[in-house]
């Protein structure tokens, strides 16, 4: 307890009880520290409590929701730019999703580290699972259509070729996002894959060098899915108080509130 001063005519020859949560000799005004919420301080006038924290079960089921919420949002990002047109969506909810990651995680969070983990993985992210789904829908579920290889041309140092199915006589330019690479020649038959329902483009089929790359396509993706789900997940559980400005003894000092 500190006696309080003699120019106070008020309360002259009390005394004024130190704030709870206030170890001993500890002055008014000096920073507290709150034995139930390890990691804050505050600093705090005589008197004043400190704010309550958030549930534990609300931030548990926030840091889930954003745990799935950000690597799904980037993977349907991935998977969008697939379809033709596509491209500019998958781009702008892409970056978008990045950029709510790190203003969650390194702004309001305050884990600046797991903030840069979560944007690297999940950029990466996005350039695994479009193609690795697109792959993996088209051999399963990819209707086997006969066809020719007609031409191959380079157009901005991309490979395309022009592939007439036998039967219909359909003719498609496909790219090298549809799997055109070195392994295709002219005139060569082939068996393209075409989606049943007529929404992504008719995929080539993988040449001699190319066993297993959809399969570790997919692997990457899962581990870079794995690795910014548990960024987000541990920014959440692990968050830090916002510092924000408090008034003390002596002038305005800093303190410290918990996020929800």
């Amino acid at each position: 307890m500190e006696p309080l001063k003699p120019d106070d005519p008020q309360e002259l020859g009390t005394y004024r009880l130190p704030p709870a949560g206030a170890a001993v000799g500890q002055r008014p005004g000096d920073p507290v520290r709150d034995p139930d919420r390890p990691g804050t301080e505050c600093w705090q006038a005589a008197g004043e409590e400190l704010p309550p924290p958030p549930p534990q079960a609300q931030t548990r089921w926030n840091s889930f929701m954003w745990a799935l919420l950000i690597p799904g949002l980037l993977t349907l990002a991935g998977v969008t730019a697939q379809y033709p047109y596509g491209m500019f969506v998958g781009v702008v909810l892409g970056l978008g999703t990045v950029t709510a990651a790190a203003v969650v995680l390194g702004g309001r969070w305050h884990r600046p580290g797991a903030a840069v983990v979560a944007c690297v993985c999940g950029f990466a992210l996005t350039f695994f699972a479009g193609p690795g789904g697109y792959e993996l829908y088209m051999k399963q579920l990819g209707e086997p259509v006969p066809a020719m290889v007609a031409t191959i041309e380079e157009k901005d140092g991309l490979l395309q070729c022009r592939v007439v199915e036998i039967e219909s006589r359909t003719v498609h330019d496909v790219s090298q996002q549809q799997n055109c690479f070195s392994h295709i020649r002219m005139l060569q038959r082939v068996t393209l894959r075409k989606d049943p329902l007529g929404l992504l483009e008719p995929r080539l089929p993988d040449g001699p060098d190319q066993a297993g790359t959809t399969r570790l396509t997919l692997m990457i993706a899962a581990g870079l899915f794995a690795a910014t789900g548990a960024a987000v997940l541990y920014a959440g559980l692990r968050r830090r108080a916002a510092v924000v400005p408090r008034r003390g003894p002596g002038g305005a000092r800093p303190g410290r509130e918990p996020v929800a």
